[in-house]
């Protein structure tokens, strides 16, 4: 897609910092995560032509949604296994053996 930085402004490039996007002339970006955030704040506007409009407001939506986390607690039960330690658990195995074996 082409772009241009907001006018009296410049974006760096992804990957090399120390290139810049210019409000003078456009540049041909991929429609990565940080381009469609760089649209989605307004630093960059995207130039129409070759279907590059509609692709990045596609982009720039599916970069707006996000997922959603739910508040809920995890079960009580969550990372446990039966509340007895296992040293408790030693003992309870010693005492079947040694019941068995009477």
């Amino acid at each position: 897609m082409l772009v241009k930085a907001v006018p009296g402004t410049k974006c760096p490039k992804e990957g090399k910092p120390r290139e810049y996007i210019t409000d003078q002339i456009p540049a041909e970006v991929t429609q990565s995560a940080y381009y469609l955030r760089l649209i989605a704040d307004g630093s960059l506007t995207v130039i129409p032509g070759r279907d590059a409009l509609q692709g990045a407001q596609a982009g720039i939506q599916e970069a707006r949604i996000k997922p959603q986390v739910p508040d809920a607690a995890p079960p009580a039960s969550a990372g446990r296994t039966t509340g007895v330690s296992a040293g408790e658990k030693q003992k309870t195995k010693k005492e079947k053996k040694k019941k068995a074996g009477k």
